[in-house]
């Protein structure tokens, strides 16, 4: 886990700076374009989009493998 060190931000970027906790950091990043098909056009299409990843990488899915009986 990490924690929160520092936000900023320059005309294009917002920058999140993490500082590791136990010598481990884990971290994810996104771009996005307007111009893509189906881009994101503002802050808010951005902030559903996060939270949807966000709600993603909470709940992995699980596979599991069993022999089948023969």
């Amino acid at each position: 886990a990490a924690s929160v060190q520092e936000f900023t931000e320059d005309e294009y970027s917002h920058v999140v700076k993490l500082r590791a906790e136990q010598g481990k950091l884990e971290y994810y990043f996104s771009g996005a374009w307007e111009g893509e098909p189906g881009g994101i056009k503002d802050e808010e299409q951005f902030l559903e989009y996060i939270q949807q990843v966000a709600l993603e990488l909470a709940n992995p899915i699980k596979v599991t493998l069993s022999k089948s009986a023969k």
